[in-house]
């Protein structure tokens, strides 16, 4: 889709179908949306693809991208967070300083329940013209779900930018309530696809030590990043 002029989901069809009515929307987001949660059943490609597809579904009102960006949002103050706590306990006592918690937000199954195995156990059945890497002391689905929540920082970012939501109307979104932030009119400000630049383990297989030691390093500069990057102005300033 990157290669159109105007890039379109291949999921907008379906979307198309039930977009009528609000309900039926909600729930057809909701379920793409459960893509970005901790889940060790999918790949960080599935995630990946999903976050391509969000930002190009056509919306008429804003609140799409105000249910997506509450879902995510929720997601990295639960998930997020034991995932920082892990790669790095010192930004996460550093950031609890300055981090009010958020209410309601969907509960995240910790990070020590999904299964863990070291890169040793997935080499396992590599052939034997390769050695086995001695790096039994690192966590790889942590470092998945590390992967997971940049794609989700860089999504809430791209969104943010796209239709020119700061992070103040944002939280004023409450779904099930009437909202006129919701109710305005979804108007994209570029049509430029996401990009992973940022983040080229979202696109690349941890296969060897350094490279899962380039993306914890690289992690946590996307994570001290997002509460510094500055806001997009909003539409109706």
């Amino acid at each position: 889709y990157r290669t159109q002029a105007e890039p379109a989901a291949l999921l907008q069809r379906w979307y198309s179908l039930v977009r009528e009515k609000r309900a039926s929307r909600q729930d057809f987001l909701r379920a793409l949306l459960k893509s970005f949660d901790i889940n060790p059943s999918l790949k960080s490609s599935q995630v990946l693809y999903m976050a391509e597809i969000l930002p190009l579904l056509t919306t008429e009102h804003k609140r799409k991208s105000l249910l997506s960006l509450e879902h995510l949002t929720a997601v990295l103050s639960t998930a997020g967070m034991q995932v920082i706590d892990l790669l790095s306990p010192s930004h996460l006592l550093a950031q609890l300083h300055d981090t009010r918690p958020l209410h309601n937000a969907p509960h995240q199954p910790p990070l020590s329940d999904f299964p863990t195995h070291s890169i040793d156990q997935e080499t396992s059945n590599a052939p034997s013209s390769s050695a086995p890497l001695e790096m039994s002391h690192i966590d790889v689905a942590v470092m998945r779900s590390s992967i997971t929540i940049g794609i989700v920082m860089l999504l809430k970012a791209h969104l943010k930018s796209l239709y020119g939501l700061s992070e103040e109307k944002c939280s004023k979104f409450v779904l099930g309530k009437k909202s006129a932030i919701g109710d305005k009119p979804a108007i994209r400000r570029h049509q430029l696809p996401i990009t992973w630049t940022r983040l080229p383990y979202a696109t690349t297989s941890l296969v060897q030590e350094h490279d899962l030691t380039a993306h914890r390093l690289t992690f946590i500069e996307v994570w001290n990043e997002d509460g510094v990057t500055a806001e997009p102005e909003d539409d109706d300033a």
